[in-house]
């Protein structure tokens, strides 16, 4: 992982810049007609061409993106000098690592993944000189470590770390396909973690680099702008950055691109097509910055307002990258909203089965001689409920139609975050401290590293008796028991020993899982509770 001393030493934004302040100093002034002087030999494009993937277009970004953004210098040489005899001035490569790496941060994706986005694109920059990327690294890698940046395995670039970086931002935006898109994908001028991406998109498989290339756009622009050529110079960078992942990922980019990406082009584009809904908050800026007045004419005349998804007595917020938290205002509400999903992840009766709320019912009835379910998990004692993003699915491909209104409202929730594996905790007004007992479940499936050390644990104390107890007592599914064992061993051991379970063998085992979670468990996984997302 790259070590948190960068934030306060090196590649820090020190603030924006206007073009016309930045070029008002004499040394940044210099140095953006010596980065001009490194392309002005390239064949200069034309016209639209002025977005397609060439050197030219990529290297007057990186010189727009210098005189937008302030970096720290650097210990060391202010010119990197390549094998090739090309001087590269430091000050601007860094500047790029700068706008792209604290854009990300700010988006919510981990320190790690945002430098990462950041090189790929120096990757990219480098080639383009042309320079060779080994050299880069021979040249930066003890300037950037000296800094504070640390590179485990003695690389800059990690395609296990890009394609991490990459799913964690899949986790973070909602992605909406229900919506004419002209150019194919786009981004809401309010929330850059809404993306859109044309209704009719074939090669769906792609959707991942669509909504990183749309992210870092739209990053970008709100980064630098207002200025002239936004859209073309931010989308250069995204460009690259999506090359990058559809190489780290083993396709051909010749295939994506010029093949499979140019036939959704044409076919989203084509002149004929009629919109029958377009997004009221699209970020119009690429379509301004074309002039395209014929299309921003039908985008306006079939703009809808795009709904957002909130509920009546529920809230959903996330907690991190791939947990969201549902919060009801009533204990009574979410147990009745939340039975058949949970049910249907943890029951023995009924996990993985298609049942209606009357069937449940009379079985819970007949085993227990009464109704009780939404005294027993909403009451005042307080419960919680978590579940993974595949127990939706089912729910969204109509198998336990008709769904309540409640049920319908809470699958509402996360429509637009179907495209990404997540993991849901749901609390209440009356959960108390059972956010923590929640939290564990999150954890447990989600981060690898915390649950093979839970494992470790449990292994090493021998939990099946508690396991056993957990599916005759609570009536949990044994796929769960595990997981649920770690959670009652922290936080519900009152409730174990007034219910007859003797925890005395395992108080050992309850103090290594606390320093466990506690290790995993971070300032920012509190619920929110008070403010819409």
């Amino acid at each position: 992982m790259l070590c948190g001393a960068i934030l306060s030493l090196v590649l820090i934004l020190e603030g924006s810049l206007s073009p016309s302040q930045a070029a008002g100093s004499d040394e940044r002034g210099q140095t953006a007609a010596r980065l001009s002087a490194l392309y002005q030999s390239l064949p200069a494009p034309e016209g639209n061409a002025k977005t397609e993937n060439t050197d030219y277009m990529l290297l007057d970004s990186l010189s727009a993106v210098y005189l937008s953004y302030d970096a720290k210098r650097l210990p060391g040489p202010k010119d990197w000098l390549t094998s090739r005899g090309t001087r590269v001035p430091v000050d601007a490569l860094m500047a790029s690592v700068a706008a792209i790496s604290d854009a990300y941060r700010e988006f919510g994706v981990d320190e790690a993944f945002a430098y990462e986005f950041a090189f790929r694109v120096q990757k990219e920059i480098v080639e383009a000189l042309p320079a060779d990327w080994e050299d880069y690294q021979k040249f930066f890698l003890p300037l950037l470590e000296k800094s504070g940046l640390h590179f485990p395995d003695g690389r800059i670039l990690s395609d296990q770390r890009l394609l991490e970086g990459l799913r964690q931002v899949q986790q973070i935006v909602e992605l909406y396909q229900e919506y004419d898109i002209p150019y194919l994908a786009g981004y809401s001028q309010e929330n850059p973690k809404r993306i859109y991406i044309d209704r009719g998109l074939i090669a769906q498989s792609a959707a991942p680099f669509l909504i990183i290339h749309e992210v870092t756009e739209k990053l970008l622009i709100d980064a630098l702008g207002p200025q002239d050529q936004l859209y073309v110079h931010t989308h250069q960078y995204a460009q690259r950055l999506e090359r990058e992942c559809v190489i780290a990922s083993g396709l051909p980019w010749r295939q994506y691109q010029d093949v499979d990406m140019q036939r959704e082009i044409k076919r989203a584009e084509d002149p004929q097509r009629v919109y029958k809904q377009t997004p009221a908050d699209l970020d119009l800026t690429p379509y301004l910055e074309y002039k395209d007045v014929e299309t921003l004419a039908k985008l306006r005349a079939s703009a809808k307002a795009v709904p957002q998804g909130k509920q009546p007595g529920m809230k959903l917020g996330m907690i991190r990258p791939g947990i969201l938290h549902v919060y009801f205002d009533s204990g009574l509400e979410m147990a009745k909203t939340l039975l058949r999903f949970q049910e249907f992840y943890e029951s023995p009766e009924f996990r993985g089965k298609y049942f209606t709320l009357e069937q449940f019912i009379n079985w819970h009835t007949e085993k227990n001689g009464k109704f009780d379910y939404y005294q027993a998990w909403g009451g005042e004692a307080g419960n919680g409920f978590n579940l993974p993003s595949r127990v939706l699915e089912p729910f969204f491909a109509g198998q336990f139609d008709p769904l309540s209104p409640r049920e319908a409202g809470f699958l509402e929730l996360f429509r637009h975050r179907r495209h990404a594996d997540f993991y849901v905790i749901v609390t209440a007004s009356n959960s108390g401290e059972e956010i923590k007992h929640e939290m564990a479940h999150a954890l447990f499936h989600s981060v690898p590293g915390y649950k093979k050390e839970v494992l470790a644990i449990l292994k090493a104390y021998r939990t099946g008796a508690l396991e056993r107890f957990l599916v005759e007592k609570y009536g949990y599914n044994v796929s769960v028991a595990s997981d649920e064992a770690h959670a009652w061993i922290m936080t519900d051991t009152e409730t174990l020993r007034k219910d007859g379970f003797d925890l005395r063998p395992l108080s050992k085992a309850a103090d290594e899982l606390k320093v466990v979670y506690g290790r995993y468990f971070q300032s920012f996984d509190t619920p929110i509770v008070t403010r819409d997302p």
